[in-house]
């Protein structure tokens, strides 16, 4: 069964998904894709520490879904807190 945005949740912490906007030079057919942008998950926190032990880079990736027909996941890398925070689709 297709899911909407209202039914997409992390498994990582249980918030829902938050619908963006990803940059129209990204290279993804669809541009809008959702997050979990709650900066309490356990996958965005440890991913620090996991990017820096595995890349000695300074990133992390949030749990997102690129489509919620297929449930299809990907990590979202992030470089701070507030990373992409200006690309959430505003419910109106």
């Amino acid at each position: 069964m297709p899911q909407t945005q209202d039914t997409l949740i992390c498994p990582h912490c249980g918030q829902q998904l938050q619908a963006f906007e990803m940059p129209e030079a990204s290279g993804w057919d669809d541009r809008v894709q959702w997050a979990c942008f709650n900066n309490d998950c356990s996958y965005y926190r440890e991913g620090w520490d996991w990017m820096w032990n595995q890349y000695e880079v300074k990133v992390s990736y949030r749990y997102r879904v690129v489509d919620p027909d297929s449930g299809q996941a990907s990590p979202l890398a992030v470089w701070s807190d507030s990373a992409l925070l200006d690309c959430i689709v505003k419910k109106t």
